[in-house]
């Protein structure tokens, strides 16, 4: 999962370079020209694609983590079958210490023990998977806002270009150089992407295949 929040990172800050170059676009070509508004459309797609992507894997996210917490608490109810919500809450946030306390000082008691080495591994997993849940959260809200900025500055455009003249035989020139921008920049951001995609395919397989049998 690390591995992939890495590669989600690489992606926004690509797609960040992406949008400060549709600003050179914008001043170099006009805020209408049919560059800029090719740029900024592939840009905004691919926005919109890598935050559903990172929607997903938020989502996996958060239901791997019910499952470790569903661990914990049958290997506490292992030891105290009539553990209260608080106690079970307690337990996954410190690693069931204080629960397990009274049958680990029996060093014969292996049912305990073994219950209580679970419970501390898992306790560590939920720490680790927390502290992703909340980059990959704050990752996702960045992008979405650029989603709706995005939105608003193809609205602009769009009625620029309404209110442009028809365009002329250097129009037609510059729509040509502007597909071919096209195909450079959806190359380069495609790559990205499915990087991306293949990161987050790895990680629900890892999370289905194994993790969750292992639950």
């Amino acid at each position: 999962m690390n591995e992939t929040s890495k590669i989600a990172k690489r992606i926004k800050d690509s797609l960040h370079d992406m949008e400060s170059e549709n600003e050179t676009y914008k001043e170099k070509h006009g805020e209408g020209s049919s560059q800029a508004k090719i740029h900024i459309n592939i840009h905004g797609s691919l926005t919109k694609k890598f935050v559903e992507l990172m929607q997903e894997y938020e989502e996996t996210q958060g239901k791997y983590k019910s499952l470790l917490h569903e661990r914990v608490e049958r290997q506490v109810k292992v030891v105290n079958p009539n553990a209260t919500e608080e106690e079970i809450k307690q337990a996954v946030e410190s690693g069931g210490s204080d629960i397990f306390a009274d049958r680990l000082l029996s060093k014969a008691d292996q049912v305990a023990l073994n219950a209580y080495a679970e419970v501390q591994s898992k306790h560590e997993e939920l720490m680790k998977l927390e502290a992703s849940i909340r980059e990959v959260h704050q990752l996702f809200m960045d992008m979405a806002i650029m989603v709706e900025q995005q939105g608003e500055m193809l609205d602009n455009i769009e009625e620029l270009v309404s209110k442009s003249a028809e365009y002329t035989e250097s129009g037609v020139e510059q729509l040509i150089q502007a597909k071919k921008l096209q195909k450079k920049a959806r190359k380069k951001m495609c790559c990205l992407v499915v990087c991306f995609t293949v990161g987050l395919l790895i990680m629900l397989s890892f999370v289905t295949n194994f993790l969750i049998p292992r639950i």
